[in-house]
Formats: structure tokens, C-alpha cells, sequence
């Protein structure tokens, strides 16, 4: 074989790899769905609500195999926008999993609501440590963060 042979099977080589990579990556990066895991859009809930949720909301929630968190806080509260962003931010991060309400009530709580309507209330710090503590031991659906610390409890 003659160098340029060799070059351009070199070339075809590493486009194929590149290719090959960029595909693989797409299909293991794309969201995965499973029955029941969407909500019904045609009732308007969205992923973070301002308001507290009616009980038919709750239900198709929870139907759809997701897990509510409520945060309620009084009104006027200086120090409760750390904790929105917080509980915003780890909604965003499991949307597929999780559906926040957050609206004014007489104290400041975190609800969390899951599989069965089993409801356990967060009495820490707001974190996202703590949250995925509680939303792992909620969810009927394990994504991959909760699977980890399963193995880490080993």
C-alpha cells in the first residue's frame, strides 16, 4: 500500500470513530420515557407553579409518577429566595421526576409527595443533598442519581 492508501483509510478511520461517538452520545443523552411519566398538559401544570395546586392537579401528578414537592413560606420572607432557587434549580435538574409548587402560606415547609401519597416533610437545611435524599426514598421512577446512592450504601 502506498501512503496515500494508508491516509485515507487513516482519514475514513477516525471520521467513522468521530461519527460513531456523536451518535452514541446523542442516543444516551436523550431523555427517557416511560409510561405514565408526563403530566397531562392539557390541565396547565408546569414544571415550577406559583401557586399552590388544586387536588386534581395533585392526582394527575402523582398518577403520572411523579413526585410533588410544596414549599410554602410566609408572606414577605427575606431569606426564602435562596431557597426557591434551591428548590427551582433541583426541579429543573430532575423535570422528568418532579413537579414544584411553591406558594405564601403561614410557615415555611417542604412537602414532598410520592409513590403510594407518601408524604415526608424536609426538617433540615434546603439542599440539593438533602431534597434528593428524600425525593430517592419517594419515587416510583429511579433515575440515575438515586441508583448511585443505592451502590454507595454497599
Amino acid at each position: 500500500m502506498d501512503s496515500k492508501t494508508k491516509s485515507r483509510i487513516f482519514v475514513a478511520l477516525v471520521a467513522f470513530i468521530m461519527l460513531g461517538s456523536t451518535a452514541g452520545f446523542a442516543l444516551l443523552s436523550a431523555p427517557t420515557k416511560f409510561a405514565g411519566n408526563t403530566v397531562n398538559e392539557n390541565q396547565g401544570i408546569s414544571l415550577v407553579n406559583k401557586r399552590q395546586l388544586t387536588n386534581n392537579e395533585i392526582l394527575s401528578v402523582l398518577s403520572a409518577g411523579r413526585v410533588l414537592i410544596e414549599y410554602s413560606y410566609p408572606s414577605g420572607c427575606q431569606n426564602c429566595e435562596l431557597d426557591r432557587i434551591t428548590l427551582e434549580l433541583f426541579t429543573q435538574k430532575f423535570e422528568q421526576f418532579v413537579i414544584l409548587s411553591e406558594f405564601e402560606g403561614n410557615e415555611t415547609k417542604v412537602e414532598l409527595t410520592g409513590k403510594n401519597g407518601d408524604t415526608k416533610q424536609l426538617n433540615e437545611t434546603i439542599s440539593e443533598g438533602s431534597l434528593t435524599n428524600l425525593f430517592c426514598d419517594l419515587t416510583f421512577a429511579q433515575p440515575r442519581e438515586c441508583l448511585l446512592k443505592e451502590l454507595d450504601k454497599s
